[in-house]
C-alpha cells in the first residue's frame, strides 16, 4: 500500500509540473562572463515580462562604470514561449550641451532582431537548445543552451580563410544557488568562474558550437572542388 501511494504521489508531481518555457526561464537578473580570445569580460542582463514578451537592458562592466548599454526586447511567436526573436538596440548617450545645462536625453532607436530562436529539449529535459544564425553584419551561427539557472550563449563567425572565431557568454541567474563540480560535499577552492561552477555540459556546448561552425565552413569549400 505504501509503495502504491508513493507511485501515485510521484505521478501527481510529474503531471502538475509546468513545461519548460524560455519566456519564464529568461525573466530576472543575469550575471555573465564573456570569453573571447583568452579574455574574460563581465556583463549583465535584466529582463521582465511585458505582456506576452520580455523587455529589459544589457550592459558590460567598464573601468569607470557600465558600458555598451543595450535595450533588449524578446518577442515570442508561440504561446509556449519557445520560439521567437531576440532584439537589441544600442542606447544613445544624452547630448552634452555647452554651459551649465543638464544633458539632453536622446530618442532611443527601435530594437532590431539579432537572432531568432526555437528551443528543443535535450538530455531528458535537463537542458534546452536553440541553434540559428546571427543576423548582425558579421553573420555567423548562434547556439543558446539553457540549463537550470544558467545558460551559455555562443556565436561563431567564419572569416574569408574559413577560420572560426568563437565568442561565448556564460551566465548565471543572480541569487541562484551555486552548483560546484567535484565530489558531493567538497568545498570550493577559491573563486571559480561560471564555467567551472555550472557543469561540464556548458563546456561541451561551447565545443559543439565550434565544431558546427567548422563543419559549416568546410562545406562550401568542398562544393567548389
Amino acid at each position: 500500500m505504501r509503495g502504491t501511494v508513493s507511485v501515485l504521489l510521484h505521478c501527481a508531481v510529474l503531471s502538475s509540473a509546468e513545461p519548460w518555457s524560455f519566456r519564464d526561464f529568461l525573466v530576472g537578473d543575469w550575471d555573465m562572463e564573456r570569453h573571447a580570445a583568452g579574455q574574460v569580460d563581465h556583463a549583465h542582463y535584466s529582463l521582465q515580462a511585458v505582456g506576452a514578451n520580455l523587455e529589459g537592458t544589457y550592459h558590460e562592466d567598464g573601468e569607470f562604470g557600465p558600458t555598451n548599454e543595450m535595450i533588449v526586447r524578446v518577442l515570442f511567436d508561440d504561446a509556449a514561449g519557445m520560439v521567437g526573436s531576440f532584439q537589441l538596440a544600442k542606447v544613445k548617450a544624452p547630448a552634452m550641451p555647452d554651459g551649465d545645462e543638464p544633458p539632453t536625453p536622446q530618442p532611443q532607436p527601435e530594437p532590431k532582431s539579432a537572432f531568432d530562436f526555437a528551443f528543443r529539449a535535450q538530455s531528458d529535459d535537463r537542458f534546452h537548445l536553440s541553434e540559428s544564425r546571427w543576423l548582425g553584419k558579421a553573420g555567423g551561427t548562434v547556439q543558446f543552451l539553457a540549463a537550470e539557472d544558467s545558460f551559455v550563449f555562443s556565436t561563431v563567425v567564419c572569416g574569408a580563410d574559413a577560420a572560426a572565431t568563437l565568442t561565448s557568454w556564460t551566465a548565471a541567474r543572480r541569487g541562484a544557488p551555486r552548483r560546484q563540480l567535484g565530489a558531493a560535499g567538497a568545498k570550493p577552492e577559491g573563486k571559480r568562474s561560471m564555467l567551472q561552477r555550472y557543469g561540464w555540459y556548458l563546456l561541451a556546448a561551447i565545443g559543439y558550437a565550434g565544431y558546427k561552425a567548422a563543419k559549416g565552413a568546410a562545406a562550401p569549400s568542398s562544393k567548389k572542388k
